[in-house]
């Protein structure tokens, strides 16, 4: 709405000085804020000649109010004032100045302001809200006429040398006649209930001219909602009034992707209208494998509004504003959205685990940092799972060896846009020791915090009489134990746990070469046993009655909880990154040695031997020779698998020639093409496949390739090579590599 405050003007000339005091302004307090709304210490405002009447630029908050102050405005001169013989006279002019404030004009007589209600503007700072003009609730002062006040305070300096007798006493008179006359009740202000922000605006606007239109200067039609007069020294001094939303909305669009609910329901959606500095905290979101570059209003980089200012700290863009600086000519409804560019991102897949309150799962790598040497340690993200101990971050799935970040705060192991990194668990171990025997067990499933282990030896003889078959079973018997775990006087059942034992090597148990503990149930059950240290050790995976054996020759029966198998290779050992894959394709048949002592792990697959290992993974199912290829004859060692695979549309010939070349090393590209038909042969999925761009070496992928590349990539049963920065499609596939393949493509599908 657009309303006028009209101002009004008494002058008195007189004879002699006259001031009149000022009306004190309300002191500031604070406002008592509740649990939301702006935060802003109260003041009362005062329109006085200080008023810049040119450009003014009040906010009035609500609750506050604003208020016109008197003021008076002595002048000493000659004027048009003759005494009674004929001279003129040195005179005092004293002007009693207030403003009279109205909504609206008011009729002045000899002028063209006339009486009119208040004229609507639109205003495009309000949305919801319409101010209710009812509450700008009027302040009126009364005061005293000017010779009243003037008089009473002793400001009337009259010599009663400069006058005559009859002169001074009469001029006394029409004093004392003046100090009745009534005084004035003046229209001081308003407070501002309306529970709107409001601010005062410096205008000329002269009413309406003959056809009805708006007079004055321009842009006061559209400024605010009605403008405010006061008058000092002569002339109109006018303001309009614009009404603020409380707060104003901030809206997001396109962070779905990025945020958690909670952390969506955490974004800030409001900003309110003060005059005190207030901040808006967004946090940065991270997008994998772009860099967030800045949070954006409308298309535009200024949030609020221009003289905010924006600082970018621990993952959080600060706007920083206040009346003066953003709010003023910027508040409107936000819709703020994240804007990336193409960058570096680090994933953390806690691989069963969780990561810590407060660590975020995608972290963006700047690029920057890393070549000023300045990257993030990201062995400084440390996960957490109840029951294991966390063992470092590694590029595969199946946290292999080669795959293991060892510099956690270098940048070598990034080689894509989107880095993903697995963390590796350990399983934690539980130890207890008996006091009396020192006998120990470290078990990796746990048990309850106030269990003890019990652990004493039994007289043999009475084991023996009770179990007589027992003397022929356990030669170079040596002692029996009775081992268990107890809590609160019970005895705790304790099976399927895997354990080491350690047993003190008493005088009695030295001087053998070969140990053996056995399990005392039915069937009985023997470990092997080691020296290591004071110690007998031997692993198990249950507790009870453990006999001791000792022996200068091997024992004819052994039976071992853990690698019941061992391997015949001498060039795979235990700590090799393919040890594990190799003992697997081993165990299952699916490769054997280049010689009974010889595995090859380093040496180039052969086509033939992949057909081999895919025909022996079907089953080695029946085969009848066909003439197919010339260079695979019958009675070969390869000839049936090979036959097999062509039959199943897992490997062609070559075409120039029509031959299979059996002998012809197989690259890495072909090997995830043989794979990727065996797995359409049975019928596995052949979903999920990934985008391998990301490889410096992609391109090198053919084009025959391609599918088989991305199924393979995708379903983590080829990763890169070189901890891992390239895929090398061209390269030959070493026999340990095609042994890693093998063991993730049968966890993975099966058979």
């Amino acid at each position: 709405m657009k309303r006028k405050l009209l101002a009004g003007l008494l002058t008195l000339c007189m004879a002699a000085g006259m001031a009149v005091p000022a009306a004190a302004a309300t002191t500031p307090a604070e406002q008592e804020p509740g649990a939301d709304g702006p935060k802003y210490t109260h003041v009362d405002h005062v329109l006085n000649e200080d008023t810049h009447r040119n450009n003014m630029d009040i906010l009035v908050m609500p609750g506050e109010s604003f208020t016109a102050q008197p003021n008076t405005d002595i002048h000493k001169g000659n004027c048009m004032c003759i005494t009674a013989d004929g001279k003129w006279k040195y005179i005092t002019t004293v002007k009693f100045m207030n403003a009279d404030l109205y909504l609206g004009y008011v009729n002045i007589p000899n002028s063209n302001y006339s009486a009119h209600e208040p004229r609507y503007v639109s205003d495009g700072y309000l949305t919801t809200s319409t101010p209710d003009l009812s509450k700008l609730e009027p302040i009126t002062k009364y005061y005293d006429n000017a010779i009243k006040i003037a008089y009473e305070n002793k400001l009337l300096e009259i010599d009663p040398s400069a006058y005559g007798e009859e002169e001074y006493s009469n001029l006394q008179s029409a004093l004392e006649a003046a100090r009745e006359l009534p005084g004035h009740t003046f229209n001081a202000g308003y407070v501002n209930n309306t529970g709107l922000p409001m601010r005062l605006d410096a205008c000329y606007a002269g009413g309406k001219g003959a056809e009805g239109e708006e007079v004055g200067t321009e842009g006061c039609g559209h400024v605010g909602h009605g403008p405010v007069q006061s008058m000092y020294g002569g002339g109109f001094s006018q303001f309009y009034v614009t009404f603020y939303e409380p707060y104003y909305n901030i809206n997001y669009e396109g962070v779905e992707n990025y945020f958690t609910e909670e952390e969506l329901a955490d974004l800030p959606d409001r900003y309110y209208f003060q005059r005190e500095e207030q901040q808006i905290v967004l946090p940065n979101p991270v997008r994998p494998g772009y860099h967030f570059k800045n949070w954006r209003n409308n298309g535009g980089d200024t949030i609020i509004g221009s003289g905010e200012t924006k600082t970018v700290k621990d993952g959080k863009t600060i706007i920083t504003f206040d009346y003066e600086n953003g709010l003023k000519r910027g508040a409107r409804d936000k819709n703020l959205a994240p804007i990336f560019t193409r960058g570096c991102t680090v994933t953390f897949n806690p691989n069963g685990g969780a990561l810590k309150d407060g660590e975020k799962a995608i972290r963006e790598i700047d690029l920057k940092s890393v070549e000023n040497g300045q990257f993030f340690d990201i062995g400084g993200v440390i996960p957490v799972r109840e029951g294991y101990t966390f063992a470092g971050w590694y590029t595969s799935p199946d946290c292999t060896d080669e795959s293991r970040i060892a510099n956690t705060a270098s940048d070598e192991w990034i080689n894509a846009y989107d880095m993903q990194v697995y963390a590796k668990w350990e399983k934690n171990v539980t130890e207890l020791t008996n006091s009396d025997t020192n006998v120990s067990i470290s078990l990796t499933d746990g048990v309850p915090e106030d269990a003890t282990l019990s652990a004493d030896t039994i007289a043999q003889e009475s084991v023996l009489e009770s179990r007589p078959e027992l003397k022929e079973e356990l030669p170079g018997l040596l002692s029996i134990y009775d081992i268990s775990v107890r809590q609160n006087g019970e005895t705790l059942e304790i099976k399927d746990n895997p354990m080491t034992v350690k047993i003190p090597l008493n005088d009695h148990l030295k001087g053998y070469k070969y140990y053996q503990a056995v399990y005392l149930g039915d069937p009985l059950e023997r470990f092997d046993a080691v020296v290591e240290g004071d110690f007998l050790v031997f692993e198990t995976d249950h507790l009870s009655q453990y006999a001791i054996l000792g022996s200068n020759t091997p024992f004819e029966t052994s039976e071992k909880p853990t690698d019941p198998d061992e391997l015949p290779f001498q060039d795979v050992r235990n700590g090799d990154w393919f040890y594990d894959s190799a003992k697997y394709v081993y165990g299952h048949g699916l490769m054997t040695g280049l010689n009974d002592t010889t595995f090859g792990p380093g040496e180039p697959l052969a086509r033939a031997q992949l057909a081999v290992i895919l025909y022996r993974l079907s089953g080695s199912p029946e085969v009848t020779y066909e003439d197919i290829f010339p260079d695979v004859p019958d009675g070969q060692w390869y000839t049936d698998a090979v036959i097999w695979a062509q039959e199943k549309g897992i490997v062609t010939g070559y075409s120039d020639s029509g031959t299979f070349k059996p002998g012809n090393n197989i690259n890495r590209q072909e090997i995830t093409t043989m794979m990727y038909r065996y797995a359409k042969y049975q019928g596995y999925s052949l979903e999920g496949g990934a985008d391998y761009s990301s490889y410096p070496d992609a391109a090198n992928v053919q084009e025959f390739a391609k599918d088989s590349m991305s199924w393979a990539v995708g379903n983590g049963i080829v990763t890169g090579k070189e901890n891992p920065t390239r895929l090398d499609p061209l390269g030959n596939t070493a026999r340990a590599e095609c042994a890693t393949i093998m063991m993730r493509f049968v966890e993975k599908f099966g058979k």
